[in-house]
């Protein structure tokens, strides 16, 4: 007769070699591997954008230059300097320029209005329809706008 261990070495023998397939994979094995394959691909899908450093600033940006674009719709002039820009009306002088990474707007040389923050540098051109401006973030990132005015003569001036 056999012995506890024998019996049990003998049954597990036996157990192993009812669930060995020699056929090879069934279908519905391949398809639980295919959709954890699946699962894993997405997972990471989704969470490689969550790693990357991206830009929180566009719609910061795109406000700035709507309040640019605000600006100049009753300029007279624009003027660039080295690092800032100039818009002038007949009322008012509104001055753009960066100062500790920040873009700061005043206003007749009075306040101290930020716009922007982690600003590197604000580059604009003079050009015949207004100016063309250019922000680069500390980052490197750049955006670029051109604004246009209707150069209407100032008060008190003849055409």
């Amino acid at each position: 007769m056999w012995s506890g261990k024998e019996k049990t070495a003998g049954l597990m023998t036996n157990v192993c070699m009812y669930c060995r397939n020699t056929k090879g994979t069934t279908l519905i094995e391949a398809v639980v591997a295919f959709a954890i394959v699946l699962v894993c691909i997405a997972s990471i899908v989704l969470y490689i954008p969550l790693l990357q450093v991206k830009p929180d600033q566009p719609q910061e940006v795109h406000m700035f230059f709507q309040q640019m674009k605000e600006d100049m719709k009753e300029a007279v002039a624009i003027e660039a300097s080295g690092n800032g820009l100039y818009i002038l009306d007949d009322k008012h002088r509104y001055r753009y320029y960066v100062s500790n990474a920040n873009l700061v707007r005043t206003k007749d040389g009075r306040g101290y209005e930020i716009v922007l923050q982690d600003i590197s540098r604000i580059k604009a051109s003079e050009k015949q329809y207004g100016a063309d401006i250019m922000i680069t973030d500390r980052n490197g990132s750049k955006w670029h706008t051109s604004l246009g005015y209707w150069a209407a003569p100032l008060k008190g001036e003849e055409t």
